[in-house]
């Protein structure tokens, strides 16, 4: 039997940056212990998924925006490199009549931006709430942690 643990340690620090103002706001907000963990089989044979686990607060007063999303940093055990991405967010849910270009889907996240949403100008704070999965790359994976650090970028548009 493979054991494996996976945890998503400083994935998100909920707090107020220096960009944002009383016109724009980004926050992300975890709604459960982001981790998973994996001690059968089976768990590394199908995709892992913590239902609502994120929720992403947005308010742009004066301009359209985008929000993306992307890896900025992880560690595997040792000796083990991924042939695909692991992390991946899926829209569940938004209290949003002003989106546009929402990505509905999984996407899988890299370290590259993928633009997940664009919100119109409005001077109302909404929440969009994404499913986090693990795609695990079947028995193949090394026992250990693996770690994610994911950034979210407001653009305006």
């Amino acid at each position: 039997m493979r054991s494996l643990f996976l945890a998503l340690s400083g994935m998100f620090i909920c707090c107020t940056s220096l960009a944002q103002n009383d016109d724009n706001f980004l926050q992300v907000n975890t709604n459960t212990t982001l981790s998973f963990i994996m001690d059968e089989p089976s768990d590394i044979e199908t995709t892992q998924t913590l239902q609502n686990a994120i929720s992403v607060q947005v308010r742009s007063k004066k301009d359209d925006c985008s929000i993306s999303a992307k890896l900025t940093s992880f560690s595997y055990p040792t000796s083990y490199v991924p042939s695909s991405s692991m992390i991946a967010l899926d829209w569940v849910s938004d209290n949003s009549n002003k989106d546009y270009n929402l990505n509905t889907g999984p996407i899988s996240l890299t370290t590259m931006d993928q633009t997940i949403f664009s919100q119109k100008k409005h001077p109302h704070t909404f929440t969009y709430n994404y499913n986090l999965l693990f795609y695990p790359s079947g028995y193949n994976m090394v026992p250990g942690n693996y770690n994610f650090t994911i950034l979210f970028t407001m653009t305006q548009l």
